[in-house]
C-alpha cells in the first residue's frame, strides 16, 4: 500500500478543536516573507505560479524552467525590505580568465564577454546588492533619466540553482525522499562551482561571502559560504580539471543534465485502481524520511547549518521552512550591509554626481 502524504504539524495541533487556531510553540514558525505580509494578492499569485509549475496538464515533462516564476517572486519577497537595493537576475554569466586585466581599477572588467579560455558558470538566479546615488531629486517618473543613476558599488549576494519538482508519481515516501534529495544535492554541487567562480580574484562579478540557495520545486536548502572555505578550494580544483578536459575536447566530464530535454527522471508510477479510468493524483509530501526530516527549533540561531554544511531540504510553507526563512532573512541583511557599502567605490565614473548614496528602498 502506498504511504499517505505526510504533513508537518505542531504537537498542539493534534488536540486542537475544529476551527481553532493552534498556539505558537516555536519562534517564527508562522514567519512570512516581507513581501507577503498583509498582501493576500501576492500570496495568491505566488501559490498560483507554484500550482501552474506543478500541474501535470501544463508541465507534462516536469521541467525546471516552470519553477523560475515563483522562485523569482520568493527572492524578491525575501529582499524587498533590505536597506540597500537588491534584485534577482536570472541567467547572469559569471566568469574569470587568468588573462583578464583590470588596469582601470573598475569593478567590472572592460571585457563584456568571456574569451574561449574563460571559466564560466550561469546560475539560475544571482541577486545583486547595490549602493546607488542620483540627481533625480525624488522624481522617478521619467525613465529616460536612468543614466543619471550612479551605481557606486554592486556585488552578488545570493546565488541560486534550481531543479525540477520531486517526482509526482512516487509510490512511497521513500521513493519521493530519494528523488528530492538527489535533485537538491545535485543543485548544491553546482551552486558550489558557481560560487567558486564568483570568489575568484579575476571574476567579472566578485564577492567574499555569499548566501547559496538551491531549490527543487517547492523544496529548498541554503548555505552561507566564504571564499576561504575548503569547499571553495576543492571547487576551484574541479573547475581547473574541467577546463583541462574542455581544452582537450573532452567536455567537462560529469555534465549538467539538461532538464528541458530530459524531463523528470524515470520513476515507478502508481496505476489507476482496477475498473477506474482516472489517473491517480500526484503525490505530495511535506516531510521527508529520516535522516532528512526537519523539526522546528526553540532558538532561531539553531537554524544555521554547521560550518561547511547545507541545511536539510525544507518544504515551502511548513513551519520549519518559515523558521529557516526568518534566519535567512536576518543573515541576508547582515551580509548585504557588511559586503555592499559605498566606501569601496567600484561603480561607474560619474564625477558630477555627488549625492549621498540611497540606502532605502
Amino acid at each position: 500500500m502506498p504511504s499517505e502524504p505526510t504533513t508537518t504539524t505542531s504537537r498542539s495541533e493534534h488536540n486542537a478543536q475544529p476551527g481553532a487556531k493552534a498556539p505558537i510553540l516555536f519562534p517564527f514558525e508562522d514567519y512570512q516573507l516581507p513581501g507577503l505580509r498583509n498582501n493576500p494578492k501576492a500570496a495568491l499569485e505566488l501559490m498560483a505560479k507554484i500550482a501552474f509549475a506543478y500541474d501535470v496538464s501544463y508541465n507534462k515533462r516536469g521541467l525546471e524552467s516552470f519553477s523560475y516564476a515563483f522562485w523569482e517572486d520568493i527572492l524578491k519577497m525575501l529582499v524587498v525590505d533590505m536597506k540597500k537595493f537588491v534584485w534577482p537576475m536570472p541567467q547572469l554569466l559569471a566568469y574569470y580568465s587568468s588573462g583578464d586585466s583590470d588596469e582601470d581599477g573598475g569593478y567590472i572588467s572592460a571585457k563584456t564577454e568571456p574569451d574561449s579560455e574563460a571559466t564560466n558558470r550561469i546560475p539560475d538566479f544571482t541577486c545583486i546588492g547595490a549602493v546607488i546615488a542620483d540627481h533625480l531629486k525624488g522624481d522617478y517618473t521619467d525613465l529616460q533619466r536612468w543614466d543619471q543613476i550612479v551605481i557606486q558599488n554592486a556585488k552578488p549576494v545570493i546565488v541560486m540553482e534550481l531543479k525540477s519538482f520531486g517526482s509526482r508519481r512516487s509510490i512511497t515516501i521513500e521513493d519521493y525522499t530519494s528523488n528530492v534529495v538527489a535533485k537538491i544535492v545535485t543543485a548544491q554541487e553546482q551552486a558550489l562551482l558557481q560560487a567558486a567562480v564568483i570568489f575568484h580574484k579575476e571574476a567579472n562579478i566578485r564577492a567574499d561571502r555569499l548566501l547559496l540557495l538551491v531549490g527543487a520545486g517547492e523544496w529548498w536548502s541554503f548555505r552561507l559560504i566564504k571564499k576561504d572555505e575548503k569547499d571553495v578550494k576543492r571547487a576551484w580544483g574541479i573547475l581547473e580539471e574541467q577546463d583541462k578536459r574542455k581544452k582537450k575536447g573532452l567536455g567537462r566530464g560529469k555534465q549538467r543534465k539538461n532538464e528541458d530535454q530530459k524531463g523528470e527522471e524515470k520513476q515507478e508510477t502508481r496505476q489507476p485502481e482496477q475498473g477506474s479510468t482516472h489517473k491517480p493524483k500526484p503525490m505530495r509530501y511535506a516531510t521527508l524520511m529520516e535522516p532528512w526530516t526537519v523539526e522546528c527549533v526553540k532558538n532561531i540561531e539553531d537554524c544555521r547549518p554547521g560550518y561547511g554544511a547545507w541545511s536539510k531540504p525544507l518544504c515551502l510553507g511548513t513551519k520549519p521552512s518559515n523558521q529557516n526563512f526568518r534566519y535567512v532573512h536576518e543573515a541576508m541583511q547582515d551580509l548585504v550591509n557588511s559586503e555592499v557599502n559605498s566606501s569601496e567605490g567600484h561603480g561607474s565614473d560619474h564625477g558630477d554626481l555627488e549625492n549621498d548614496p540611497l540606502d532605502v528602498i
